[in-house]
């Protein structure tokens, strides 16, 4: 399922294909972002972001 993250560069939106787990992000597939063009590899990038 495509989920929307924020860029850990610019709070911009990456749309990841992935799942929720609780409160744990199960991702399958990364993205960049629209605005930057960063990109997100793994659940671990996107928790990063969150902090």
């Amino acid at each position: 399922m495509p989920l929307v993250v924020p860029c850990p560069r610019c709070g911009g939106r990456i749309v990841v294909i992935g799942r929720t787990v609780g409160d744990t992000l199960k991702l399958t597939a990364g993205g960049t972002c629209t605005e930057c063009g960063g990109a997100v590899y793994s659940a671990l990038d996107v928790e990063n972001a969150r902090r």
